[in-house]
C-alpha cells in the first residue's frame, strides 16, 4: 500500500524565523493522520544554506515525520517564482496527497502557482479540516462568514490554504524521530519577476502578539480617530492586554493592517475580548468566534456585535477606554 503522505510548507520570515501557521499546521497533520495506516507528515523547507537544526528539532515535537530542506542561497530573498519551481518540482518528486500552505501574504501568492503548476485544486482561506476515507475535507467561510463551504478536491495532491491561528500547538507536544532529507531544485534558470531593493520589517510588536494574547482590546471605526485609538494601547500596558482592530479601522488609517482581526485579517483566541466601537459584520466575527469571553462597548444597542457578546456596554468607547485608564492608573 502506498505511503499516505500530507506536506506541509514552511514559511520563513525575513529573519529566518519560522511563521507560527507552519508549526500549527504540522500539529495538524499529525492528529489528521493519527488512525490512518502508513502515513506520514512531511514538512518542506526552502531557503538559503543555513544550520536548520532549532527548526528541524521544532517540528519534530510538532508530529513532523520527515523535514525536506531545499536549501541554496538563491532563496535568500523570496522569489515567488524560484520558490514556485522549487515546491512543485519535490510535490512530483514526493507525491503527496494532502499539502498544506499557511492563508498569509506568502502562502496565498505561493499555493495558487504551485496548484497551477501541478494542475490541481485548492481550496483557500480554511478554518477547519478533516481527512475521510483519503479525501480531504477542506471548510471555509463563504457568503461574507455566513455560511461555511466544506469543499472536497478531485485531483491529487488535495491542496489548501489555512488560516493562521485556527489550530493551536499542542500545549505537550510528542517528540518524533524525524528524518531529514536535502533536496536539490536547479532554479537558476528561472526568471526573477521582481527584485529586493530593500527589506523594511513589517510592524511587530513582541509585546502586542494577538497570537498569544490572553486579553485583547480591538477598536473599530466607531474610535473616529487614530488618536482616539492610540490610547488602546495605554489600557492594553495598564492591564497586560494587547490592540487589534477591525477592517474599518484598518481603512481609515487607524491602525495598522498587521493588527487586523477578521475572515481578512487574524484569528484570535482570547480569554477576553473587548471590542471598542466595532459594529460586529460577520467578515470580523468570524476571526473572534473562537473567545472565552467577548464584551462590546458601542453607542449602538442594536449593533450586530452585541447580539452575540456575553457583555454589552452601551456607551461612548472614547469616554469608557478614558474612564478605565484614570482608574487603573489610580490604583
Amino acid at each position: 500500500m502506498d505511503k499516505f503522505k500530507v506536506t506541509v510548507f514552511c514559511e520563513t520570515a525575513w529573519d529566518d524565523s519560522v511563521a507560527p501557521v507552519s508549526y500549527e499546521l504540522t500539529a495538524k497533520a499529525s492528529d489528521l493522520v493519527k488512525n490512518i495506516e502508513n502515513s506520514e507528515v512531511q514538512v518542506l523547507i526552502v531557503g538559503k544554506r543555513m544550520n536548520y537544526d532549532d527548526i528541524i528539532e521544532s517540528f519534530s515535537n510538532y508530529g513532523a515525520d520527515k523535514v525536506i530542506i531545499v536549501n541554496d542561497d538563491i532563496f535568500e530573498n523570496y522569489s515567488a517564482n524560484l520558490y514556485r519551481k522549487a515546491i512543485s518540482e519535490i510535490l512530483k518528486k514526493e507525491k503527496p496527497n494532502v499539502v498544506f500552505f499557511g492563508a498569509t501574504v506568502k502562502g496565498r501568492e505561493l499555493a495558487p502557482l504551485v496548484a497551477t503548476t501541478l494542475n490541481t485544486g485548492l481550496t483557500a482561506d480554511c478554518t477547519e479540516l478533516d481527512i475521510v476515507d483519503g479525501k480531504l475535507e477542506a471548510t471555509r467561510p463563504t457568503f461574507g462568514g455566513k455560511l461555511n463551504a466544506t469543499i472536497l478536491c478531485k485531483t491529487l495532491p488535495q491542496m489548501a490554504t489555512v488560516r493562521a491561528g485556527v489550530f493551536r500547538v499542542p500545549e505537550n507536544p510528542v517528540k518524533k524521530d524525524t528524518k531529514v532529507n536535502f533536496d536539490w531544485v536547479n532554479v537558476h534558470d528561472e526568471e526573477k519577476f521582481t527584485k529586493i531593493l530593500e527589506l523594511i520589517p513589517e510592524y511587530a510588536d513582541d509585546d502586542n502578539d494577538l497570537s498569544k494574547a490572553e486579553i485583547i482590546y480591538a477598536g473599530g471605526r466607531g474610535m473616529k480617530s487614530k488618536e482616539n485609538f492610540n490610547r488602546l494601547f495605554e489600557l492594553a500596558r495598564l492591564t497586560g492586554g494587547v490592540v487589534g482592530a477591525s477592517r474599518g479601522a484598518v481603512d481609515a488609517g487607524f491602525a495598522d493592517s498587521s493588527i487586523q482581526i477578521g475572515q481578512t485579517g487574524k484569528t484570535i483566541h482570547a480569554k477576553v475580548y473587548v471590542a471598542f466601537g466595532i459594529s460586529g459584520l460577520a467578515q470580523h466575527m468570524a476571526g473572534i468566534n473562537s473567545c472565552d469571553k467577548i464584551i462590546s462597548v458601542n453607542k449602538d444597542s442594536n449593533a450586530p456585535i452585541m447580539k452575540l457578546s456575553d457583555i454589552g456596554i452601551v456607551g461612548d468607547a472614547e469616554e469608557i477606554i478614558k474612564q478605565m485608564v484614570r482608574s487603573l492608573k489610580n490604583k
